[in-house]
């Protein structure tokens, strides 16, 4: 569910974040796993797949890898498991190796649809693509990534405003530490953003909060500078 959430005051900032980011929408989540096993060989076909029950090379990966191997999406609906997860995974894993947007639109899921072209947008570094995603907690983050990802305070604009709890506010803030403007914050409308944005050049404090965030990794590793571990 999406909320509008009364913002409770810098002491609350983590909460913002995480809900401004974190409650929209969910991507796919990352798995570590034993070095040490070997990988099978490349499927030529969908039977290679069928007994694939480990977790790392398991059948969704091994049809995963079919798709992309013979280049081909429909693949992914060989995928049947009681969680709708599981296919979109596939398609978004398509479309963002392919960086085409059309493997998003076949995905049921709304959130995962959007999820999706948010994925392919970070991918191609196209904002225009955040305009696709129907979810506005989701096309907020989208366009905040954007913004980070290509360091441009211009894509913050398109944030809707009457959504977002703190307006353009955290988007620029984190063009403002990128680029290493203090008039940047001079522009913020919310002062416990601006006070943040003044700490952080200032190089006050370094933020857990830069690194907790549920941004994608090449977000957060153009945040790292700004974040302590």
């Amino acid at each position: 569910m999406e909320n509008k959430l009364l913002f409770l005051g810098p002491v609350l900032l983590a909460f913002l974040l995480f809900f401004t980011f974190g409650c929209a929408g969910s991507k796919p989540e990352t798995i570590y796993y034993d070095a040490t096993i070997q990988p099978p060989p490349p499927p030529k076909s969908e039977s290679d797949c069928d007994n694939r029950t480990d977790s790392k090379y398991g059948k969704r990966a091994c049809l995963i890898d079919l798709a992309k191997i013979k280049e081909d999406p429909s693949i992914c609906e060989k995928i049947v498991t009681d969680d709708p997860f599981d296919r979109a995974y596939c398609y978004i894993v398509f479309a963002e190796w392919k960086k085409d947007v059309s493997h998003c639109v076949v995905i049921n899921d709304s959130i995962y649809k959007d999820d999706c072209i948010g994925i392919v947008a970070g991918a191609t570094k196209d904002a225009s693509l955040c305009s696709k995603i129907n979810s506005p907690g989701i096309q907020e983050r989208c366009f905040t990534e954007l913004a980070i990802l290509n360091e441009d305070a211009s894509i913050c604009d398109y944030i809707n405003i009457s959504y977002a709890v703190r307006g353009k506010d955290p988007c620029l803030t984190y063009v403002a530490l990128l680029k290493n403007q203090e008039s940047m914050c001079d522009q913020l409308h919310y002062s416990d953003w601006k006070n943040f944005c003044y700490k952080q050049l200032s190089k006050a404090r370094k933020d857990t909060i830069l690194c907790t965030t549920t941004f994608s990794v090449a977000v957060k590793q153009k945040l790292k500078a700004w974040c302590s571990e």
